[in-house]
């Protein structure tokens, strides 16, 4: 993903990235499109409680104060999506 955003951003083929991951190795790619490139990225972050059914998961901060728009997707937003753990 961190080829993609650069490679993307030196082609001249996106004026905003939006990362969907929560893996801050992705950290220096997009200090490198944000500061080289002047490309916007945007980070899509999610925060769901830990059930019997689903783990839990947080927005990373790293990637929150890295990227030039951030969004926190809850629970209630992606749980009609999501399939339930296995046993």
């Amino acid at each position: 993903m961190a080829t993609d955003l650069i490679v993307g951003a030196v082609d001249n083929k996106y004026d905003t990235a939006i990362v969907v991951s929560s893996d801050t190795d992705l950290v220096p790619a997009v200090d490198w499109v944000r500061s080289r490139m002047k490309k916007k990225v945007e980070y899509i972050g999610f925060s769901i409680a830990e059930t019997e059914e689903f783990d839990a998961t947080r927005p990373v901060k790293t990637l929150i104060y890295h990227t030039d728009l951030q969004r926190v997707l809850a629970d209630t937003d992606i749980k009609p999506f999501m399939k339930p753990k296995l046993l």
